[in-house]
This record gives C-alpha cells, sequence and structure tokens, in this order.
C-alpha cells in the first residue's frame, strides 16, 4: 500500500471524507445498490491465474492459532461472531488492516497445507462473507477489493475446490458483487499502487469469470495507461 491509511472506526469506518464518504455512503450503501450488484453469478471458476509467491509456514501456523504477523505487527484476531470489529482491530494501524482484508496471507496457509489449514482458510473467507456480504467504505475500498479479489481466486484451489456446495456457492456470489463494483470504481483510483491492486483484480475476476470480459478488458486498460 502506498502511504499511510487512516485505519477503518470499525465495521462502517473507513478513511474519513466528509461529503465525499457521505456520498459514497447514500450511494453504495443501500438496499437499492445490493440489488444493482446481483446478477448471474457462474457456477464456477473458468480459469484460476496461478500465485506463485511463497507463504510463510510460521506466519500460517499462528493464523491456525487466531494471530495474525503482518507488516512486522502481530494482532490476535477476535473468534467472537457478534464482535463487528474484528476484521478492523483497533490497536492495528490503518495499513494493517488493509493487508488483513487484503488476504494475501492465504499464501502462509497454502505453505502450511493439509486440511486443517484449508479449513481455517474456509472459516475466515466465510466469516469475512457473513460481515462485509454488502458495501463496507472500509473493506470495500478499490485497493483492498482487488487485492482480495486476485488473492480468493489466485487461492480458490488450495481452500475451496474441496469445499461443499453451500460455501462454494456463497463465496461466488461474494466474489462475483465485489467484482462488479470493483469495475465500477476501479477508474477512481489515484496512479501508484493501489491502482495496479484495482487493476490486478479487475484482470484476475476478467480472467475467472470469463463472461465478463469487460473486467479483463479494463484492468489491461488501466494498466496500460497508468504503469508508465
Amino acid at each position: 500500500m502506498s502511504g499511510t491509511r487512516e485505519s477503518s472506526g470499525g465495521h462502517q469506518g473507513g478513511r474519513p471524507g466528509g461529503l465525499w464518504r457521505t456520498v459514497r455512503t447514500f450511494a453504495y450503501g443501500t438496499p437499492l445498490y445490493r440489488y444493482m450488484l446481483a446478477g448471474r453469478v457462474p457456477d464456477r471458476i473458468a480459469a484460476v491465474p496461478s500465485d506463485s509467491w511463497p507463504g510463510n509456514s510460521d506466519h500460517g501456523r499462528m493464523i491456525l492459532e487466531g494471530r495474525f504477523s503482518l507488516l512486522g505487527h502481530v494482532v490476535l484476531l477476535s473468534a467472537d461472531p457478534r464482535d463487528p470489529d474484528a476484521w478492523v482491530p483497533e490497536n492495528a494501524t490503518g495499513d494493517w488492516q488493509a493487508a488483513l482484508n487484503g488476504f494475501a496471507w492465504l499464501r502462509d496457509l497454502r505453505q502450511v497445507g493439509g486440511d486443517m489449514a484449508r479449513r481455517r482458510a474456509r472459516e475466515l473467507v466465510a466469516d469475512w462473507t457473513d460481515r462485509y456480504d454488502d458495501w463496507d467504505s472500509f473493506a470495500w475500498e478499490a485497493d483492498i477489493l482487488g487485492e482480495r479479489i486476485a488473492n480468493w481466486i489466485g487461492h480458490h484451489d488450495f481452500f475451496c475446490a474441496s469445499a461443499d456446495d453451500e460455501f462454494r456457492a456463497r463465496f461466488l456470489d461474494s466474489l462475483f458483487r465485489q467484482a462488479r463494483h470493483l469495475g465500477r470504481v476501479a477508474t477512481t483510483v489515484g496512479d501508484g499502487t493501489g491502482l495496479v491492486q484495482a487493476a490486478k483484480g479487475l484482470v484476475y475476476a476478467g480472467t475467472a469469470l470469463p463472461e465478463e470480459k469487460a473486467w479483463l478488458a479494463l484492468g489491461k486498460r488501466l494498466l496500460s495507461e497508468r504503469l508508465a
């Protein structure tokens, strides 16, 4: 992440932004917008771009215990399903919260391997979708969104391919709606790392869900226009 991100104030937190934040909440945080994100959800992922980055097995074993080591800081994640701030712990920085919600740590669980690590990955993805099924001003920021989409797709075969039908259906529904929102807001991201993360998410989504070729085209266009 480029720069320093403001931490979220809670589940409905996010970067302070005065009028812009109010406008976004009015536009995206409504039942109507949830309906607009709906559509025909595919029943499978057609292609999974490989994720070749190695994970850290020590960090993965910590995740099995509920502790996350991100950006040099270890935080114990709340296991209480009633805790609205579990994914945005108050004792963590905004950048740390963004890394947690970006799911790159799935590599660490994959590095551990085995059924226990797979189940833990599924539990965490399911908990996230339960809490953030609708748009959120922090967790659905375009750069965090792009990072999460790429990591969910890149690790699909690790944690989702062997899951039951109910989990796969929930996962694909959430993935589709997140990608649809990203396709609408990716162009609003400024230049830098955040733009690359958003574009990467679009490229992964457009590759994994080939019926949505517009996402792939948009992601490639953003990269070609901005990388120079």
